[in-house]
């Protein structure tokens, strides 16, 4: 387990531990996993089981995990998720 990670009976402390989210994410890599099944982890840990704020996404560019709240968006053109650095620019953006 990543040291300083715990679940705590009362989790909404967990909850809003900014770098949870990126120390399980680091630490299910260093298991094997790959980027996007991490992510399904963490996915399932904040929709199935809500233990994770759901506001973390991973972007569909760089893969890097970004919090939604802070920056970057989901396209509907495309249907994916995008941080701020690589957001498509949208219909209005490319019209100026």
């Amino acid at each position: 387990m990543v040291e300083g990670v715990k679940l705590l009976k009362n989790n909404n402390e967990f909850k809003h531990d900014k770098d949870a989210v990126f120390k399980i994410f680091e630490e299910l890599k260093e298991l094997g996993l790959t980027k996007e099944k991490a992510f399904e982890v963490i996915w399932m840990l904040q929709e199935v089981v809500p233990l994770l704020p759901d506001y973390y996404e991973m972007c569909s560019e760089c893969e890097c995990i970004y919090n939604l709240s802070e920056g970057g968006e989901y396209v509907e053109d495309t249907q994916k998720f995008y941080c701020e650095s690589c957001r498509p620019p949208s219909v209005e953006e490319a019209d100026e």
